[in-house]
């Protein structure tokens, strides 16, 4: 039986004690109140009547319930099902949004991608450049590493096509009178039936440079290309 000593009286406390024992019962504790009684002044009590004491926690004495910490481990041990199905719930969620971030990035770095490639269009070069493109790997840098190769070997096979031409010119126009011969063709053909004999004198000549000289010497062939030029825009113009 338990009795609250809460009015602190030892003529109460010792009736009740009576009144138990004659009912064949046995006090087994006594709970002294927080209002009345000293820790020193119960403990004092209990040891007079054989007994032990200990004394509550504040906690306990406010009615106030304590618990263990709550971890992951103690929490699956307790509830496995309810564990399971939560860390279901947060996979199923993980992994549908990382599915859709996923994608997202992985599209704008395809644009990205492809507008490297678009940046390194050299003209002549289009159908390379859809190409590369397309092909889902090929990066910026990449690209341009491919298209310069192939305008310089485009550029190098050109030259070498104009070397070999302008040999053939020379040999073939041998005889005949330049001037006579170039004023039967176009001012453009004229143009670069000299640059081509000017290359195949010098075959380490770039092509620009040999453009450039062989302008300065035909002054008037130069001038005869730019107005038919400018005759065309006005053309168009109209």
């Amino acid at each position: 039986m338990i009795f609250f000593a809460s009015d602190g009286m030892e003529a109460e406390i010792k009736e009740a004690w009576e009144t138990v024992k004659a009912a064949g019962g046995e006090i087994q504790a006594l709970r002294y109140s927080v209002k009345v009684w000293t820790p020193d002044d119960a403990r004092a009590h209990c040891k007079k009547r054989g007994g032990s004491f200990e004394a509550a926690s504040n906690k306990k004495e406010k009615g106030e319930l304590t618990m263990d910490p709550v971890t992951k481990e103690s929490f699956a041990t307790a509830y496995p099902e309810l564990d399971k199905a939560i860390r279901q719930e947060a996979f199923e969620k993980g992994f549908s949004e990382g599915m859709t971030k996923g994608k997202a990035d992985g599209a704008e770095a395809e644009r990205n991608r492809i507008r490297g490639v678009e940046d390194q269009l050299i003209p002549g070069h289009e159908v390379l450049i859809s190409e590369l493109k397309y092909d889902g790997k090929t990066t910026g840098p990449e690209a341009a590493v491919i298209v310069l190769k192939k305008e310089k070997d485009l550029l190098k096979t050109k030259r070498e096509n104009m070397v070999e031409d302008g040999k053939k010119a020379i040999v073939k126009d041998a005889n005949p009178p330049v001037t006579e011969q170039l004023n039967q063709i176009e001012p453009e053909a004229q143009m670069e039936k000299l640059v081509k004999e000017k290359i195949a004198q010098d075959p380490k000549l770039p092509y620009s440079k040999a453009l450039i000289t062989v302008q300065k010497e035909n002054p008037d062939l130069a001038r005869k290309i730019l107005d038919k030029l400018n005759d065309q825009r006005g053309k168009k113009k109209e």
